[in-house]
């Protein structure tokens, strides 16, 4: 879905040049895993393999320029109905924007929670408590206004992937891949992607990542990504967008109010990943420059009809 007609362009631009941005990212994700064991590791290697692979892809008609932003302490958020829980919110946000100079033209996140499956075995356990979060969204409270009180988000998405998992085999041997037992799928992957919906179905305490029928590879979900293929479109959920920036507040990238996020921190882990941003700006047309992202970045507002999905020609 592109709600402007320069959003649709550089999205073909992606397409046109899938082969090369697919073959950067199955990269990313196999120098990333194999052979690694813990999920910290294993987290910041994919991250920071992903925002070096795309820097330094030469494509003639476009270019992706990241920002990488990291803390120790998840952002953990507080359920009140229909029962009272607490949980992570998620190991990583991704954010896409498309832009053309210092504008962005489409903005779409996606949130995942990371696990690594048991030692010899294509088996991850799945906490509960995340996993209602993701899969059914109840109202959270994450964060304090201005005027002291809690901050309560009301998610509805308007994609079953918003909330998404990153399963991934653990220290596995060059091209040992997942044993897609389905007829469906020919992974050759070391890792799928599913939303949290078919987590529980097929879970829900613990999956085996071989029985996905539908899920993606871990590394074509993030070509999808960058496709705009997958994720929500912040300017069409504006409930999104404002969890998005929070959570922007959260690790620095934005200021924040003094205190806004006291409470709503876990305790760091060492052998579990912190939460981090990933921003992959794809930049089409007049470039602008530089190594993160401007402030004078503004974005531009969606044409009437973006209800209505892309008639991209595949």
């Amino acid at each position: 879905m592109f709600t402007s007609e320069a959003g649709k362009q550089i999205g073909d631009r992606i397409l046109s040049h899938a082969p090369d941005i697919r073959n950067s990212l199955a990269a990313a994700f196999e120098t990333s895993i194999v052979g690694v064991g813990s999920e910290v590791t294993f987290f910041r290697n994919l991250l920071s393999r992903i925002k070096t692979n795309l820097e330094t892809l030469h494509l003639p008609d476009v270019s992706f320029t990241c920002r990488l932003v990291e803390t120790h302490q998840k952002p953990r958020v507080a359920v009140t109905h229909p029962r009272i829980f607490s949980c992570e919110l998620a190991d990583l946000l991704i954010v896409i924007k498309y832009r053309i100079g210092p504008e962005i033209v489409e903005k779409a996140s996606q949130l995942y929670q990371v696990k690594l499956c048991k030692w010899n075995s294509e088996e991850c356990t799945i906490d509960q408590n995340q996993l209602e979060l993701l899969s059914d969204w109840p109202p959270f409270e994450f964060g304090r206004l201005a005027q002291g009180g809690v901050r309560q988000y009301r998610i509805r998405p308007k994609t079953l992937e918003f909330g998404s998992y990153m399963l991934m085999l653990r220290s596995p041997l060059p091209r040992h891949y997942v044993k897609c037992q389905s007829h469906f799928c020919n992974f050759q992957s070391y890792g799928v992607s599913p939303h949290a919906l078919a987590v529980r179905r097929l879970g829900p305490s613990s999956v085996n990542i071989s029985t996905f029928p539908f899920a993606l590879s871990s590394s074509d979900a993030f070509f999808n990504h960058l496709a705009l293929e997958r994720g929500e479109h912040n300017s069409l959920n504006p409930e999104i967008n404002d969890l998005v920036a929070a959570l922007y507040r959260h690790l620095g990238l934005d200021p924040d109010p003094p205190g806004e996020f006291d409470g709503f921190l876990g305790k760091p882990l060492e052998d579990e990943p912190g939460f981090a941003i990933l921003e992959i700006a794809v930049n089409g047309g007049e470039q602008s420059g530089g190594s993160g992202v401007r402030k004078m970045e503004k974005e531009v507002p969606p044409r009437k009809d973006s209800g209505v999905k892309s008639d991209r020609k595949k």
